[in-house]
């Protein structure tokens, strides 16, 4: 699914990507930073494409009922925390 600034919504069908539950969203999309989801239901779609969007970016993973957050603020492309799980955070 993806959604330009203009609110053009695109959506497409995945196959082989593996999810049968959950969901993974990142605003990380070369050329347009545009939200790009994938999941294996509509509610953690949901979860973590608005997560994305109230931080403004960056990468969200729905994992059942929680939210883990990855911020890349680095040109919003490289997280500055050198991949510690650490810099994860729950939303």
């Amino acid at each position: 699914m993806i959604c330009d600034q203009s609110s053009t919504l695109a959506v497409d069908f995945i196959n082989g990507f593996g999810l049968k539950r959950d969901a993974l969203a990142s605003s990380v999309a070369y050329g347009s930073h545009n939200i790009v989801a994938v999941g294996g239901d509509r509610k953690s779609l949901s979860a973590a494409v608005n997560a994305l969007i109230d931080c403004q970016g960056d990468v969200a993973v729905v994992d059942g009922d929680s939210i883990s957050l990855l911020p890349l603020p680095m040109a919003e492309i490289m997280s500055v925390d050198g991949g510690d799980p650490g810099s994860i955070h729950l939303y």
